[in-house]
């Protein structure tokens, strides 16, 4: 796989995260330890961002 198929994969990866991030209460964050904040600030990240 080339090297630009593997950086889209991980960016699509990252939005996905992000994005089932969103959809947890904040009874599950602090199961795993995150807060709404950091849910709020990573999720604004563009798709591209680390």
């Amino acid at each position: 796989m080339s090297i630009f198929f593997q950086w889209l994969y991980a960016a699509y990866e990252r939005q996905r995260q992000r994005q089932a991030l969103l959809k947890l209460d904040d009874r599950m964050l602090s199961d795993i330890g995150v807060s709404r904040a950091d849910v709020e600030r990573e999720s604004s990240k563009p798709f591209w961002k680390e």
